[in-house]
C-alpha cells in the first residue's frame, strides 16, 4: 500500500530558494549567449568598453523589449552581435558604444582544443559519438585512447567530443562499421573574441563594395589589418578574403550560425578561415590587441598576434578595472613562453610591487587588492625559446582569464582561531576571498559546535554561520548505596550504581518503580 509523503513548508521553501538561486546566478551571469540567432545577457554591467557609463534606457528613443529603468548593457536587436548600451558624448548627444562582455564559454582557443566538457553527440539529439577506445571496426580511425600523445589531448576511456588533431572543432566518431567523422556543434565552445560562424547569403556581414587584400591569409594578420582600419570586427570567408567592419549591415535581421568554417587558412595551415562561398568566420578585433584598459566584470586576455605565437621582441600592457565594491581574481588559462619572457600582476596603484611569472606554468590564480589592476608583458628572444608549435592547438603565449569578485567579512570566534586555505595566491593583502577555505579550531579545553570549515562564496558571503567554541559540561555521576536486602532469589543486592538521567521526572519515577518492583525492594 503507498504511502502518503508530506513535505515540511520548511523543506519546500529551502528548495524552492535553492532553485531561485541557481536561475538568479544564472540570470545575472558576466557574460552573454547565442540563443536563437540573437545574444542574451542579463548582466549588471553599465559601461562601455572605453569606460563610460551608459545612459538609462529610458532616457533614449529606444524602445526594445527587456529595456526598461536601467542602464545596463543590453543586446535587445535580433541582429546584434554584442551587448552594448548608449552613452552621452561631451556635446550631449546620444551614440551607441559597445560592452565589454565576452560569451558565455568553456574553450578559449579558436578550434576548442581545450575543450574538456561531457558533450557525446555531435548534435542535440543525434547519434551518439563511438568510444575513444573502439578501434575493431576501423580500418582508418586514426585518433583512439591508446595513444598516449591523444590521451595528453583529452582522449581517453570515453566517447566525449575533442579536439587532438588541429580540427576547426570539437568532433568524435559516429556509426558502425565505417568511420565517419563528425565535427560537433557545441554553443558555448568559442573563444572569446571569436564571435563564431556563420552564413551570409544576405550579405549582413559583408561589407558591399569593399575588395579584399589578397596576401597568405591567418587569422592574426587579419585582425591587425583591420585594427589598422580602426574596425571592430574581422570577416573571414573562402579560406582568403580578409573584410573589415564595424557591424552588421541590418540588425533587424537574425544571424544565422553554421558549423562549416573549415577552410585552413594558406598562411597557417592549423588555422581555419571561414567556409565556402558565404559561410564566414567572425571576430573581435580586440582579441590579441594590447596597450589597452578594459572595463569588463569577467574577460579574457591574449598575447598580442593571437591566435598566432606572440612576436619577440613586445612590451605590452593591460589596465583592468571593475566594479568599486570588488577586487580582481586572474588565472592562466594557457601559458607557454620563453625563459626570457615574463608576465608581471599587480595593482595599477603598486607597479612595483605584485606578481612575475615566468619559465614554467603558474600554479593557481593571483588576487589583488583593488578594483583596478596592471597586466605587463615582455617578451625577449631567447636561443633556448621553444619554435612556435600549434599543431596541438596552442601557440606560444598566454591565455589569461580575469574577473571581479568579492571580499568576505574576516570571521571572529571566541576562543579559537582559524586559517586560511588559499587555491590562490593573493598579490596585496590577506583578504578572504571568494574561492577560500576558512577552517575554524578551538582553544585547549574547549569544543568546536557547527561547521568546521566554511567557504567564501561569490556573493561576499560564506556558505555555513560561523561556529563556536564552547567548554563541554562535566557529567556527574551519582552513586546511591541501598540496604542489604532478600531478594525474591534470595541473595543479597549488590551495590547498584545510577546515572544521572535527562529524562523527564515521571519517566524517571516510573524506571524506579519497575526496578523497585522486580529487585522485591
Amino acid at each position: 500500500m503507498a504511502t502518503a509523503t508530506f513535505l515540511s513548508l520548511e523543506f519546500v521553501l529551502m528548495l524552492w530558494f535553492l532553485w531561485f538561486e541557481q536561475q538568479w546566478a544564472k540570470e545575472t551571469e558576466e557574460c552573454y549567449r547565442r540563443q536563437n540567432g540573437g545574444v542574451k545577457y542579463q548582466g549588471i554591467l553599465h559601461v562601455s568598453e572605453t569606460g563610460e557609463s551608459c545612459v538609462n534606457w529610458n532616457e533614449t528613443d529606444a524602445v526594445f523589449a527587456g529595456s526598461g529603468g536601467h542602464n545596463h548593457c543590453r543586446a535587445p536587436r535580433p541582429g546584434d552581435l554584442v551587448p552594448w548600451c548608449y552613452v552621452r558624448t561631451e556635446e550631449g548627444q546620444l551614440v551607441e558604444r559597445r560592452c565589454d562582455i565576452q560569451h558565455c564559454t568553456v574553450c578559449y582557443t579558436v578550434t576548442g582544443a581545450d575543450y574538456r566538457g561531457n558533450q557525446s553527440r555531435p548534435e542535440p539529439g543525434g547519434e551518439p559519438c563511438v568510444s575513444w577506445t573502439d578501434r575493431g571496426t576501423y580500418n582508418n580511425k586514426g585518433v583512439h585512447a591508446h595513444n598516449q600523445e591523444y590521451r595528453n589531448r583529452g582522449i581517453g576511456e570515453h566517447n566525449y567530443c575533442r579536439n587532438p588533431s588541429t580540427y576547426f572543432s570539437p568532433w568524435c566518431y559516429t556509426g558502425r562499421g565505417q568511420t565517419n567523422y563528425r565535427p560537433c556543434l557545441i554553443l558555448d565552445c568559442k573563444a572569446p573574441g571569436y564571435l563564431g560562424c556563420y552564413s551570409d547569403d544576405d550579405g549582413n556581414l559583408i561589407p558591399k563594395g569593399v575588395t579584399p587584400p589578397k596576401w597568405s591569409l591567418t587569422i592574426e594578420s587579419c585582425l591587425e589589418h583591420c585594427r589598422l582600419l580602426s574596425k571592430q570586427y574581422a570577416v573571414i570567408r573562402n579560406g582568403r578574403e580578409c573584410y573589415c567592419t564595424s557591424g552588421v549591415v541590418s540588425t533587424a535581421k537574425p544571424l544565422r550560425p553554421s558549423n562549416a568554417c573549415g577552410n585552413r587558412c594558406p598562411g597557417n595551415s592549423f588555422q581555419y578561415c571561414g567556409g565556402y562561398k558565404n559561410i564566414v568566420s567572425v571576430f573581435d578585433t580586440n582579441m590579441g590587441r594590447c596597450n589597452v584598459s578594459r572595463y569588463g566584470q569577467r574577460g579574457t586576455i591574449y598575447t598580442p598576434n593571437y591566435p598566432g605565437s606572440y612576436p619577440s621582441p613586445t612590451d605590452c600592457y593591460w589596465n583592468i578595472s571593475v566594479a568599486r565594491d570588488h577586487i580582481i581574481k586572474f588565472r592562466f588559462q594557457h601559458f607557454r613562453m620563453s625563459e626570457d619572457s615574463w608576465v608581471g600582476v599587480s595593482d595599477a596603484a603598486d607597479r612595483t610591487g605584485g606578481v612575475r611569472i615566468t619559465g614554467q606554468d603558474p600554479v593557481g590564480g593571483y588576487v589583488t587588492s583593488s578594483a583596478t589592476a596592471s597586466v605587463y608583458f615582455r617578451a625577449r628572444p631567447s636561443q633556448n625559446a621553444a619554435s612556435p608549435r600549434e599543431n596541438d592547438g596552442f601557440p606560444n603565449g598566454f591565455i589569461l582569464l580575469f574577473e571581479a569578485i568579492r571580499r568576505c567579512p574576516t570571521p571572529t570566534i571566541a576562543h579559537g582561531g582559524f586559517d586560511v586555505i588559499r587555491p590562490m595566491t593573493v598579490v596585496s593583502d590577506g583578504s578572504i576571498v571568494t574561492g577560500d577555505t576558512v577552517q575554524f579550531y578551538c582553544d585547549d579545553g574547549y569544543r568546536l559546535t557547527g561547521p568546521e570549515r566554511l567557504l567564501c562564496t561569490e556573493n561576499g558571503d560564506f556558505d555555513k554561520d560561523v561556529p563556536v567554541c564552547y567548554i563541554p559540561e562535566t557529567i556527574v555521576i551519582v552513586i546511591a548505596r541501598t540496604t542489604s536486602k532478600k531478594n525474591y532469589t534470595g541473595t543479597t543486592s549488590a551495590n547498584v550504581q545510577r546515572r544521572t538521567s535527562s529524562a523527564p521526572k515521571h519517566a524517571r519515577d516510573k524506571r524506579e518503580t519497575n526496578y523497585s518492583k522486580a529487585n522485591n525492594i
